[in-house]
């Protein structure tokens, strides 16, 4: 088939799913942002014929749905719905009843409200075998943003520096990794 890349929505959760999209012409895969870093290396070394890519910045997208949330919001149907969702780049914030941050939606995704930031030490991309980290625009400064990431890539900044450098720019929610390291997602392994 012809050469594509997956994203984080499609289920490729283990080296078969992964061997058989490989077949079909994948060239790169990202696998669900739910998986570990541990579990994408696995799956890596039993796919080298393939580049893997790990979801390491920006909110993570949990779902879609057929409805434009930003659309109802504002009384317009998904189709003609004039791209409201352009007025909230970070999405909407979706609350508890008790006022804590949950959620964010933007159009017709979910997304979470927290920021991945997930840093892992450049020898490890190379020894699980991922070869790109995804980076996810939010309304930050994305050029910072890569030039931290390229920096721990690199071997020039340590996971904790690259860490509290994101933190000190201004995100719109906290950092996490925990999915990275077979936690919550909500969790952040290593205070900013």
């Amino acid at each position: 088939g012809k050469p594509f890349v997956t994203g984080p929505f499609l289920n490729v959760y283990n080296e078969a799913s992964a061997k058989f999209l490989i077949q079909l012409g994948a060239q790169t895969i990202c696998p669900p942002m739910e998986l570990s870093f541990a579990a994408i290396g696995v799956m890596a070394s039993k796919c080298p014929e393939a580049e893997f890519e790990i979801f390491a910045f920006g909110r993570l997208p949990l779902a879609l749905s057929g409805r434009c949330y930003h659309a109802r919001i504002h009384g317009l149907h998904k189709d003609s719905c004039q791209f409201t969702c352009e007025k909230d780049p970070d999405g909407l914030s979706v609350d508890t009843l008790d006022d804590q941050q949950f959620l964010a939606v933007n159009g017709v995704q979910t997304l979470s409200n927290q920021l991945q930031a997930f840093c892992p030490a450049p020898g490890a991309l190379v020894s699980k075998g991922v070869r790109r980290l995804r980076l996810s625009p939010q309304t930050c400064d994305m050029v910072e943003v890569a030039r931290i990431y390229r920096r721990l890539a690199d071997g020039k900044e340590e996971p904790g520096g690259a860490r509290f450098a994101l933190s000190c720019l201004d995100l719109p929610g906290t950092l996490v990794d925990g999915y990275a390291h077979a936690k919550p997602g909500w969790h952040a392994t290593a205070p900013a």
